[in-house]
């Protein structure tokens, strides 16, 4: 791989409406930021995961289940769940202050699945992360997941650092809507 690689979703998705294939979240005339369950940054940091991880919930009744999750500095490629066949796998990103999601890409390109992800409401998808070790681009595949979220690939900013908790859920094919605040 050459280099960055990206693609087009859409200007008014976040990386939340990008890993739910919403690319006009609900209220997003203003370019609001989709925010699951339309949670917003609590004191206790495990209130505010709880907050974010029934959000996805309630975003998307039937259209996701969590089956996962894991300390991002203790997350190991092995343990990254398998999803329902058919289904799609969306990591959730947690701190004291915010989200981030990401999706693995399921069988539109060849190869072993990779995930992607989306920076705000006006970013690009990226496809590939820039490895400092081997001084290249390269997709993030499940084995290396582990070293992108906990900041050791580089990426457009923010980036990846300072994770505490990754979230994984399974999610239907089509998706589903989420809303922007």
């Amino acid at each position: 791989m050459a280099g960055k690689d990206t693609e087009f979703f859409s200007n008014r998705a976040n990386c939340y409406g990008y890993a739910a294939k919403c690319a006009d979240p609900l209220n997003g005339e203003g370019g609001g930021q989709a925010r699951p369950g339309g949670a917003t940054p609590q004191s206790n940091a495990a209130a505010y995961l709880a907050a974010l991880q029934q959000g996805v919930l309630a975003d998307a009744g039937t259209r996701a289940r969590q089956i996962g999750q894991f300390s991002v500095a203790a997350l190991s490629s092995d343990q990254i769940p398998v999803p329902a066949a058919g289904w799609y796998l969306v990591a959730m990103l947690t701190h004291d202050t915010g989200f981030h999601f990401v999706r693995r890409q399921l069988s539109r390109f060849a190869g072993d699945p990779f995930w992607k992800w989306k920076q705000g409401n006006p970013g690009m998808v990226e496809r590939n992360a820039f490895e400092p070790d081997a001084k290249r681009y390269v997709r993030v595949t499940n084995a290396n997941f582990p070293k992108l979220i906990r900041g050791g690939m580089v990426t457009e900013a923010p980036g990846y650092t300072g994770w505490q908790t990754v979230t994984f859920f399974e999610v239907h094919p089509a998706g589903f809507t989420v809303s922007a605040g």
